[in-house]
């Protein structure tokens, strides 16, 4: 089982629209890890774009997806 990087949190927190290239590979790195706080992420991410919909049959379309 691998264990977390340290000194990776700032890489977790930011918004990846945001992140400097050393910390998008970086990023990619720990995803290919299969890391739980990787999987958490995504899913972080992925209600990100959940909450920036702007009516409900957008909404529930999401959640039909996920």
């Amino acid at each position: 089982m691998e264990r977390f990087k340290f000194g990776s949190k700032c890489v977790w927190l930011r918004n990846p629209e945001k992140l400097l290239k050393k910390q998008q590979v970086e990023l990619s790195e720990l995803m290919a890890g299969e890391l739980k706080t990787g999987q958490a992420w995504a899913l972080k991410n992925m209600f990100r774009v959940f909450w920036q919909r702007d009516c409900t049959d957008a909404g529930s379309f999401f959640f039909v997806y996920w």
